[in-house]
């Protein structure tokens, strides 16, 4: 008889299947980026572990400690942070809509071809 499974054995064997997993596609790619960017530029790499440890350093405590910090504000933070994305979503459609008011004045004031082939 085999033996009755329990929440331990289930518990384990979800904990195997996600050790086992393949990393995030995002995780792995980025690797490459950064390695194929650096081998293009011809970095040293040990000039790129150097960087790339120094930034780590720096970046993940200050992730975490800005998390730590400003966990109690998340609220407040948000709140600002949708009241920006909306001014920049307007700054965007107006940036665009005068990209086409330029382009539509510039093709309509454009020079005419038979003028470009007359000889001053």
């Amino acid at each position: 008889m085999g033996s009755i499974p329990t929440a331990s054995t289930n518990i384990t064997a979800h904990a195997l299947e996600v050790r086992d997993a393949a990393p995030p596609k995002s995780h792995s790619l980025a690797g490459v980026i950064y390695l194929h960017s650096a081998g293009s530029a011809r970095v040293p790499f040990w000039k790129f572990v150097v960087a790339d440890a120094g930034a780590a350093l720096f970046g993940v405590p200050l992730a975490f400690g800005s998390a730590y910090f400003f966990t109690d504000q998340i609220q407040a933070i948000m709140a600002d942070v949708h009241r920006a994305e909306r001014w920049l979503g307007l700054a965007g459609l107006l940036t665009l809509a005068a990209m086409l008011v330029v382009g539509v004045w510039r093709w309509r004031h454009r020079v005419p071809k038979e003028r470009l082939d007359e000889e001053p």
